[in-house]
């Protein structure tokens, strides 16, 4: 019984996230126009409104059984906090580490493609225009940089999310051994069964639960930050210390 109430205490916890998070999107104005996409504030926004989609998936997946699913979309909404801390520490500058990210990831895509068609004994129609396009990205962006979370939280106050972050691609997001040996079950006469669908660990399904929580709150915050402040902002303390009671429950475990 512990379990299931701890559960339900973490479900009803994130439903009060994405309803201050959903009143915040609503409420924030004044977007540059000008700026377009590159709009700091409007990145604000659809970051906030990508981790929404997450958390809105993850107890489902919980539900379901779906541990290792649940834990990759959190970590999705980790890599959102980490962008998200970008933009309420560095503004336009960050922006432009972002469109540099996108360059880098082009040419990267780019010259793999070009390198693939050079393997191939008849020519493409498309290889001329790739060409083209390349050599104008790489006169755009003549040395990008792609972004790398580790290096944008190592002095920040996002340095201990960066460790759930890696905790979660370790043991879900990648095809490590740590995560494969989830589908792995040692029988009482030392037999090994392949489970296709693993049951998941009372605590690892609160642990996932928890962590998401802890990471879109960090996206709520960086949202009213960046875009707002607005009304709704002022519910988050309140939100921070039902958070902080729900961890550090005594019957834990």
């Amino acid at each position: 019984m512990v379990f299931q109430e701890r559960k339900k205490d973490w479900f009803d916890h994130a439903q009060r996230l994405g309803d201050a998070a959903l009143e915040i999107v609503v409420q924030c104005d004044g977007l540059d126009t000008t700026k377009g996409t590159k709009d700091p504030k409007l990145i604000a926004l659809t970051l906030l409104s990508r981790s929404l989609c997450h958390l809105k998936a993850i107890p489902r997946l919980l539900d379901m059984g779906l541990l290792v699913e649940a834990r990759t979309l959190t970590r999705c909404i980790f890599e959102n906090l980490f962008v998200q801390g970008g933009l309420a520490e560095s503004g336009d500058d960050f922006v432009r580490m972002m469109v540099d990210d996108v360059a880098k990831s082009r040419q990267s895509r780019g010259n793999w493609v070009l390198g693939w068609l050079d393997e191939q004994e008849r020519e493409s129609p498309y290889e001329e225009g790739l060409h083209a396009s390349m050599e104008k990205l790489r006169a755009l962006y003549p040395k990008p940089r792609a972004i790398n979370f580790g290096e944008i939280t190592r002095a920040g106050s996002l340095r201990d999310a960066y460790l759930w972050y890696k905790q979660l691609s370790s043991d879900a997001a990648h095809p490590s051994l740590e995560a494969l040996t989830r589908h792995i079950t040692k029988e009482a006469d030392g037999s090994l069964l392949v489970s296709v669908e693993p049951a998941a660990r009372e605590k690892d399904v609160l642990d996932t639960i928890e962590w998401a929580c802890q990471a879109l709150m960090g996206v709520i915050v960086g949202a009213n930050q960046v875009a707002g402040p607005v009304k709704a902002g002022a519910k988050l303390p309140s939100l921070c210390d039902e958070f902080l009671r729900l961890a550090n429950r005594p019957d834990r475990g």
